[in-house]
């Protein structure tokens, strides 16, 4: 009991700090709601079961059944009112003189099966002419209006714009969850009702806040902060969208978010040390300042083969794009579920972070950093990277990825990075390595030496023989068992990327290679379809169609 106290007199801190830039937000000329309800600014009102309206306009909510013991749920380290089926929010005595109607919600439903009802607005006293939304359905004044045939379990950004007309006289009510069918079991975090129709570019920056806000995906959104400047460009990162989760700054919407984490809690980031909530993370931020993270589809589940220049392979998994908005420099930590990695977990100690700095979409020699983990929870099959700082050469995003650092992939890292090893690159190796495994890296760190010396003699020489035109092959065509070979001929030596996609797009595997000027590979895919092979060297693309038959 005394836990819930001291989070609800955080919660009215908070509160007091947000009505206090509340009319100046007003008077900015945004469209902005009539009705406002934020589970972290309740008052003191709601053990007498009111919860407050903080757009204000003193629509505040009346909340029937509600036991305020087991009321708050964690909602991406903010607070949400947990609704068991025979709780339900009702403001009533609306006054809104409306044309049309725009509602915002954020909840997430722990029923699969069952339709729940979201919101639902009464156009007379009697309850009659009623419009809303469902888990599956919206409602008009001509019925229902099907959308979909099962619930969506996941947390989710709700928006709705419906025309409808009332006049001054009319008393409204509107009802979120249900007082009757439809019972809602599940979290409320946030509802917000605009009596106009925003321009879609409006609705996006308040689906922005609210998805950085709760760690929701927006599926084919860009996302814009409150002076309408991009902070994440679908458009550009496609392939790294398939989970999307923010932490930034906007001091419009009262956003102070400084940890978040994936609905899947595949990976979470956040400012300074991580605290059990959001309120409680002690960082300090600019205002407009902006971290966000996408990921691609495929995640942790497939790992790349990256071949260095000197013959090493560097393992690495996942594939995640960030975006940095603002000039402030904060340290940040990632937590990263290894539960979802494919790799013999006797090795995680091996396991490092790698970011790219460059603007390219690949992982360019001299321009990879290495994080360790600092900690490996065991019980959560976390790991734990801190001390991060993202963008440091300013060109606005980074690329990462985690690398398996072996002895030979950690050895191909310092010759590509410490061509003149000192004593600082063998402290390095020993520092997680045994002294047998540091003795053969000192071995292998002199012959690759020599070697590469030898490779690079040669590769000039077959350079000088090469004035052919470069092909790329695809053989047979049609493949009737799955198995095709990839055949590449370049007339230059050159750094190549090979991406496998299928029709829809999606990439099933990727692969870059160092100073290739002929390659030969064989590939097996056991699903019927039309498939892509892409070639990329730094001058020319080639594409070659596969078809399975």
């Amino acid at each position: 009991m005394r836990k819930r106290l001291n989070y609800l007199l955080s919660i009215l801190l908070f509160t007091l700090c947000f009505s206090l830039n509340l009319r100046s937000q007003v008077d900015l000329g945004f469209a902005y709601p009539k009705l406002w309800l934020r589970a972290d600014s309740i008052s003191e009102e709601i053990t007498q079961n009111i919860w407050r309206d903080v757009s204000g306009y003193n629509h505040n909510a009346q909340i029937y059944d509600f036991q305020f013991e087991n009321s708050f749920e964690d909602f991406n380290y903010n607070p949400s009112l947990n609704l068991l089926g025979t709780s339900y929010i009702e403001i009533d005595s609306l006054n809104l003189n409306l044309d049309n109607l725009t509602v915002m919600m954020v909840y997430q439903i722990t029923d699969s099966i069952n339709e729940n009802n979201l919101w639902q607005l009464s156009l007379d006293s009697s309850g009659n002419h009623n419009i809303g939304m469902t888990t599956r359905r919206i409602l008009d004044f001509y019925g229902a209006s099907p959308f979909c045939e099962k619930n969506n379990v996941l947390p989710l950004v709700n928006t709705l714009t419906q025309g409808v007309s009332t006049s001054e006289n009319d008393e409204l009510t509107l009802v979120i969850g249900s007082k009757d069918t439809l019972p809602f079991v599940g979290k409320i975090s946030e509802i917000l009702v605009f009596t106009e129709m925003p321009h879609d570019s409006i609705i996006k920056i308040w689906e922005t806040y609210l998805g950085i806000k709760y760690g929701i995906t927006l599926n084919s959104r860009s996302y814009y902060n409150s002076v309408q400047d991009s902070i994440w460009n679908y458009y550009d990162n496609t392939n790294f969208s398939g989970q999307i989760i923010g932490i930034g700054k906007d001091k419009y919407f009262g956003l102070n978010q400084k940890q978040s984490k994936t609905s899947d809690n595949l990976l979470t980031i956040g400012f300074g040390e991580k605290a059990d909530s959001n309120l409680e993370n002690l960082a300090e931020l600019d205002d407009l300042q902006f971290i966000i993270i996408g990921i691609d589809t495929i995640a942790l589940k497939t790992r790349t083969e990256l071949n260095l220049e000197n013959g090493f392979i560097l393992t690495t998994y996942g594939n995640f794009r960030v975006q940095k908005t603002g000039s402030q420099e904060n340290a940040t930590f990632l937590e990263l579920n290894y539960s979802k990695f494919e790799t013999d977990t006797s090795f995680l100690q091996n396991i490092h972070l790698l970011i790219n700095r460059s603007s390219e979409d690949s992982l360019e020699v001299g321009s990879f950093d290495f994080y360790p983990p600092v900690y490996i929870d065991t019980a959560n099959k976390v790991l734990v990277f801190k001390e991060i700082y993202w963008d440091t050469d300013f060109n606005g995003s980074d690329l990462f990825c985690l690398a398996m650092l072996t002895p030979d992939s950690t050895l191909n890292y310092a010759l590509l990075n410490e061509p003149d090893p000192n004593e600082d690159l063998v402290n390095y190796f020993e520092s997680f390595y045994s002294n047998s495994i540091s003795d053969e890296l000192h071995n292998k760190l002199n012959n690759s030496l020599d070697e590469n010396k030898n490779s690079d003699k040669l590769t000039n020489e077959s350079t000088l023989e090469n004035n052919f035109e470069s092909t790329v092959a695809i053989f047979p065509i049609p493949s009737y068992d799955g198995h095709f070979e990839l055949e590449i001929r370049l007339a230059e030596t050159s750094n190549i990327t090979i991406s496998l996609t299928n029709i829809e797009g999606k990439t099933l595997k990727t692969k870059r290679l160092k100073n290739i000027s002929y390659y030969k590979e064989s590939f097996f895919i056991k699903t019927k379809g039309e498939y892509q092979i892409k070639v990329e060297t730094k001058a020319e693309q080639y594409v070659c169609k596969v078809i399975i038959i």
